[in-house]
Order: C-alpha cells, then structure tokens, then sequence
C-alpha cells in the first residue's frame, strides 16, 4: 500500500472471519474468550501504509500514544461502540460518533480510499453507508468487489485446488500428499492411509485459522479414535475436510510470502518472504524477513509459484494482498499449506520496514514480529515499556531495537513486538534479551 493521496480509512476488521469460525462452538461464553484473546491482532493496523489514516476499530488499541511517541506514527483511532451481539459492519452503521469522526477527518475531501484487513460483505457494507450519509465517493485500491474467489481460495481445499491447476503437483515446490474430504469417515480412512505408511497426519478445518481446527495423528492412532477426534471437533461444519501429511523431520523451516496483485492490470509485486517462528508444531509466536531467505534454494520456486498463481487469480478479479504459508524439507523441497487472501500477520511487518527504510528496506535490515507471554493479566503498557527500557528504540534514530506492539494482549499477560536489527543473529538476540527481562520479573514477582 502506497501513500494515498485521499484521506485513508482502515476498516479494522481482523477478528471478523476468526469470530465466523469459532461461532462454529455453539459456546458464545468460549467464542467470546477466543476473540478477546486474539483482539491485539487489531493492533497491527497501527503500522500499515498509509501512515496517515483513520483507523476504524471494534476495540480501544492499547498503548497508542506510547507507541506514537516512540515511532512518531500518527493514526487517529475511532472505537465503535458495541450494540448487544451485533456484527461489526452493524455496529459500525448504527454508531453516529464513528461516522462523525470520519466526516471531521476527511473534511472537505470528496473522494476517500478505504483498506480493510478482509475484504468482506460488512466491509463494502460500510462503505456503501459512508458513501451515502457522506456524499463522497470511496475508492478501494486493494479490494474487488466480487468474493466468491476471495472466499474460495482463502480455504485449504481452495489452495490445493488452485495449484493442481496452475503449478501441476510435480516439482520441488508442491503441496502436501492429501486430500479433500466430505465426511468424518473418509477423512479417518484418509488419515489411516498416511500413518500406516510411517508418516503423520494433520487434519484441517476447511476455513481454519490461527491453527484452530487442527488436529495431528500417528501410526498410534486407531481408526475409532480417529473418528471420535474428528467428530467431537466442532469447527469442520458442512464443510470438506482436509487431511494432508504432516512434513516433518530435521532442518525444516516455515517460510511465508506475501504478494500484492494491483487492479490497474500491472504486474503482481513480491511484498515479501518471511519466516514463520513457531513454538511447538502449531504455536504461531512471529515472523522474520532478512536478506538471506531470498538466497535460500527453495526461494526462487516458491516465488514463481506465487507469482504464477498471483497472476491467474488477476486474470480472474483478483485485487488486494495474499500470502501463502509453506514448510520446507531438509531437501529443500517447499510444500504450499495455506493461502490467506487478505493481509496476514506479516503485512504490518513489510508496512514498517517501507515506512522507515524504504522499499528496498531488506538490503538494509532484519525486521519481525514477536509475540511474548509470561506477564500478569492487566499488566499496564506504561509498566511494560518500563520494564522493556533499554531495548526499545526509535526505528528513525536507530538501527537496533524493539517496538512494543498489539499491546491490548496485556489483559491476558502477552504482548506483541515489532523488532528490527541489522541481521538475524542480533535479531535474535533482542528476542531472548525480552525473553530474559520478563523471566527476572516473574522471578522477582515469586520473591516479593
């Protein structure tokens, strides 16, 4: 995303598909708990492009002035107020002080771009309402109009499907031995296909994300008790099922990509390669993109991979961010798990390397995320930037340092972190220096 030239509105809506999915639990106490954990991700709207923007959030964005002070990043903040269980687009429409300070923002302004995190109905929903009670016409540089693309290959089976099609299922980049199945038994019978043949199992929800839906299974693992696992699941639906090999074994790594496919009919651009930094086999903590990834053997097929599909799901209406996440094999083979046909958990990364180092910012310098846990609930962001003085750093004076980010995690002990270092190695060692201050602090906590 570029500096916009009209007044930019971020239509925060990064909870929206994860509120779809967990709805699935017929548990709203639960579902309400998974999304208040998962709100920070909100957060990461701060650091997208453009900088100056409206933001349009269902949450208050912890820390915001703390951040702006440190960074010097200046995004206004407009919490819509919640009306009982209704839909963010609904409450959004229904909420006068939200479309009041939209109307103070944009001024005079006659035309306004808007950015959503999803593309979705609720999204064009409230752009339509803008566009009406404003008089303005709203522009969307990243979005069309048509989702049922968007909505197909944002599932597992859509990703499998779209590269049969495009890539074939040989070569070093390729997706997992699998398939998409439609009942609980087939999937057991599928899974029991992949272990009785030494390997691991995973089998996801169709629309999973933030590996909700996942479940894992070895040669250990009996078809009834493959069964009931699947079964007692709720997060599967009507949808189809899929069950793939779980890639496994030494030296593996995750990387992701991100791509930008433009609506003026250029060519897709490459935003970034990442890899994805994980505790456990499905625990998510960050991401990290340096110069080196872009050396690694299974770069290049993975880029032509995205790129081909990139450009077939342009030819097809397509407009807007997606990444894919892969695995990679001690061979460097790249298999393809995912494609996320939105902005991902990454974008704000590549947003804030553009935003301080340029768009070459990658001959210059390491920047991730991170997410750190550990802390008491309700631990304030005053307290943790505190507690954190000395590592943090202003990204426009220094080279090295870390960013407090998605700080309204802190209600539940965890906090994110934009970190940037001029390599992976000093990269890293921010991360364990975080890591280490929160250790003293719970291991004087347990004194006092």
């Amino acid at each position: 995303m570029s500096q916009s030239v009209h007044p930019a509105i971020c239509y925060v809506n990064a909870l929206e598909s994860l509120r779809k999915l967990v709805s699935r639990l017929g548990d709203t106490n639960r579902s309400e708990w998974l999304i208040s954990s998962a709100r920070a991700q909100q957060d990461q709207a701060v650091f997208w492009l453009p900088r100056n923007k409206l933001l349009v959030a269902e949450y208050p964005i912890e820390g915001m002035s703390l951040i702006r002070e440190l960074t010097g990043l200046n995004g206004e903040v407009a919490v819509v107020s919640r009306y009982n269980n209704s839909s963010f687009a609904e409450a959004v429409i229904r909420d006068s002080s939200v479309i009041e300070h939209i109307r103070r923002y944009i001024g005079n302004a006659k035309s306004i771009e808007m950015f959503a995190h999803t593309n979705t109905e609720s999204f064009f929903r409230f752009a339509d309402h803008l566009a009406s009670v404003l008089s303005i016409d709203v522009l969307f540089p990243e979005a069309s109009r048509g989702l049922d693309l968007r909505d197909q290959i944002d599932r597992k089976s859509g990703l499998r499907e779209l590269f049969r099609e495009i890539c074939g299922v040989d070569g070093v980049c390729r997706i997992p031995q699998g398939v998409e199945v439609e009942d609980v038994e087939e999937a057991a019978l599928s899974v029991l296909n992949l272990t009785n043949q030494g390997r691991q199992a995973i089998v996801k929800a169709d629309i999973g994300e933030a590996s909700i839906g996942l479940e894992i299974f070895d040669c250990h693992t009996s078809f009834e008790v493959i069964v009931e696992k699947i079964s007692a699941s709720p997060y599967y639906g009507s949808d189809p099922i899929v069950v793939e090999e779980l890639i496994t074994g030494d030296n593996i790594r995750f990387p992701s990509i991100e791509l930008h496919v433009p609506g003026n009919g250029s060519t897709p651009e490459l935003l970034h390669i990442c890899d994805m930094l994980f505790e456990g086999r499905t625990n998510l903590k960050g991401n990290v993109t340096s110069k080196d990834l872009y050396k690694s053997k299974w770069s290049l097929p993975f880029v032509d991979a995205a790129l081909k599909i990139a450009s077939d799901i342009q030819s097809k209406g397509y407009i807007g961010h997606f990444g894919i996440d892969a695995v990679t094999d001690r061979h460097n083979n790249i298999y393809l798990l995912d494609l996320n046909s939105r902005r991902t958990g990454s974008s704000h990364v590549h947003d804030f390397g553009v935003s301080f180092w340029g768009r070459n910012y990658i001959d210059k310098i390491c920047i991730g995320n991170y997410d750190f846990s550990g802390l008491p609930s309700s631990f304030t962001s005053n307290a943790l930037f505190d507690l954190l003085s000395g590592l943090t750093a202003d990204p426009r004076k220094s080279a090295c340092g870390v960013v407090p980010a998605e700080l309204s995690g802190l209600e539940f002990g965890h906090f994110g972190s934009l970190i940037f270092a001029p390599d992976r190695a000093k990269f890293n060692n921010l991360v364990a220096a975080v890591k280490e201050r929160l250790r003293i602090f719970a291991d004087n906590s347990l004194v006092e």
